[in-house]
């Protein structure tokens, strides 16, 4: 038995900031006795982070054995081919969130902050105009 034979095809979960009534509605409509609350750090330390733990090689790490996607439609299809074992699922991290954490100095996990759209680089950090002097 794989993973991928008991995973879902589209995820129902909440945050820990969904309300009761929300989340009482969800379980309600999709017929759920539970219903998991994922958080990006809670993801990191109580799934990934314990899972590369078990590597008997002790080669495991996020940078060589976590890929991300934004698709979810990307994540099951690498499953059914066989290319990753399992793919997890994550509710976008609020703006808010992000700015409280980081006013508090807390670091959040790898893409946890991934943002769309973005502002192309090239056009923050290259000047188009020299001879244009700012400040």
């Amino acid at each position: 038995m794989l993973i991928k034979d008991w995973m879902s095809k589209s995820p129902v979960t909440a945050k820990p900031s969904t309300s009761i009534m929300k989340a009482a509605k969800l379980m309600k409509e999709n017929g759920f006795r539970r219903l998991p609350v994922i958080d990006d750090v809670a993801m990191q330390e109580r799934i990934i982070a314990p899972l590369l733990a078990l590597d008997p090689v002790g080669e495991a790490t996020v940078e060589r054995n976590v890929r991300y996607t934004i698709s979810p439609t990307e994540a099951v299809d690498r499953v059914d081919r066989g290319e990753v074992a399992a793919a997890l699922f994550l509710n976008p991290t609020p703006v808010t969130d992000v700015l409280t954490l980081a006013a508090n100095g807390i670091r959040m996990p790898q893409k946890s902050t991934y943002f769309y759209p973005k502002v192309p680089t090239g056009l923050v950090m290259h000047n188009l105009r020299p001879e244009v002097t700012v400040g």
